[in-house]
């Protein structure tokens, strides 16, 4: 009895163990097919722009919003932690921490690709990035990521979302 208590205890484990990763593999794989579909979508609907490689915007999009699940992500569809000035509560959410710092909030998670794209490419703020992407064939994502400092505080973020891109296929 006691051995085929064992036996039905590893193989429940091992079924929810299978089941688990799948169900991961299929929620990051929805995740990277509707972020795919929001870049393609920017860029049939702005075709003069200068190009933001899809590995970068997504690469930055999973770490920023551990791949959609963060609470902003969840609660605005901004994935990449875009702050706004809008007085308008339908527009924004508050980060959390007691602060009133507000973040955008968007219809669909194309918004918060779209905004994003156009904050590398419109900012001033970014001019080095988009002279960058403007003028490189290959994309060297360590030089770009770490010319970024504006964007990031935490020290190890180049490194971290570098290693995310290099995981993409």
């Amino acid at each position: 009895m006691r051995v085929k208590l064992i036996v039905a205890s590893l193989l429940i484990l091992l079924f929810t163990t299978v089941v688990g990763n799948s169900s991961n593999e299929d929620f990051r794989e929805n995740f990277l097919s509707s972020m795919s579909k929001c870049y393609l979508e920017y860029y049939k609907n702005n075709p003069g722009n200068i190009v933001v490689p899809q590995k970068f915007v997504i690469g930055i999009a999973i770490h920023e919003s551990d791949w959609g699940r963060s609470r902003i992500a969840s609660a605005s569809n901004n994935l990449y932690g875009m702050k706004t000035t809008s007085t308008d509560p339908k527009h924004f959410v508050y980060a959390l921490g007691g602060s009133n710092i507000k973040l955008a909030k968007y219809d669909s998670r194309c918004g918060s690709v779209r905004d994003f794209i156009n904050l590398m490419i419109k900012d001033k703020r970014y001019d080095n990035i988009r002279e960058y992407f403007a003028n490189t064939k290959k994309v060297e994502y360590e030089t770009v990521l770490n010319s970024m400092e504006i964007y990031y505080e935490d020290p190890n973020w180049p490194n971290k979302v570098l290693n995310i891109i290099k995981g993409l296929k």
